[in-house]
């Protein structure tokens, strides 16, 4: 058989997976609409837009400094960070990257990103450290070295589920698996009371290591806190 009849399956394959694209468009791992997604982002253009138009927030938490969130933590970027943590959508990170990027404007001068580190058995559930993803494709963003798995978690113990007083009171351990940066700029998916990236400042800080504020994909509103902007895709 020759080689271009071997090809001609693939073709096939590929042929009948741009017609079934075209069919049914695949959902938006945010909104899960289902509309064409942007190869860079992998979200729909109404919820690209959306979160380009979405303020800011920064975040003060104690040790760490001001932590950059471009957004909030409800409906559809809800879906933008379970489909990062899934990993089923590879392009996610990118484009929390490009989010945060933009959020944050000139990085410190002399920051090396490091990831705040995941629980070891959740990391081998999902196949992917959601904080390192965002790091990897951030640092290649802004130019910056990234150190995934500097920051080793010593619990297992989720914070989902934790209440608020919870997370503050009992965060968190964190050792280091190597010697730190001069300085670092911590990344993580979502910023809930800051007590995670807190833990972490404190780690790095008792190793000499200053640390230049933190970034994150979304900011968790307060309890009883109203949105005056709400995300809105067209």
């Amino acid at each position: 058989m020759s080689a271009s009849r071997r090809a001609e399956p693939d073709d096939a394959a590929i042929a009948l997976g741009l017609l079934a694209g075209l069919l049914a468009p695949p959902r938006c791992p945010a909104c899960r609409d289902r509309a064409p997604l942007d190869p860079g982002a992998g979200i729909c253009a109404g919820c690209r837009g959306a979160f380009a138009r979405q303020p800011a927030r920064a975040v003060t938490v104690p040790l760490c400094g001001v932590v950059v969130a471009p957004l909030p933590y409800v409906p559809p970027a809800t879906g933008l960070v379970a489909a990062l943590k899934s990993g089923r959508v590879p392009a996610v990170a990118a484009g929390a990257a490009e989010l945060i990027a933009e959020a944050l404007g000139p990085p410190p001068a002399g920051a090396v990103l490091v990831p705040v580190g995941a629980a070891r058995l959740r990391r081998l559930r999902r196949g992917l450290d959601p904080a390192a993803e965002i790091a990897g494709a951030l640092g290649a963003r802004l130019g910056l070295p990234s150190m995934p798995g500097l920051l080793r978690r010593c619990d297992s113990r989720p914070q989902r589920g934790r209440g608020r007083a919870q997370r503050l009171a009992d965060p968190p351990r964190f050792a280091l698996a190597a010697k730190p940066p001069p300085l670092a700029l911590l990344v993580d998916d979502v910023v809930t009371t800051g007590a995670t990236l807190r833990s972490c400042a404190e780690s790095l800080r008792a190793a000499d290591c200053g640390i230049a504020g933190a970034v994150a994909l979304a900011w968790a509103p307060a309890p009883g806190e109203r949105l005056k902007d709400l995300i809105r895709p067209a």
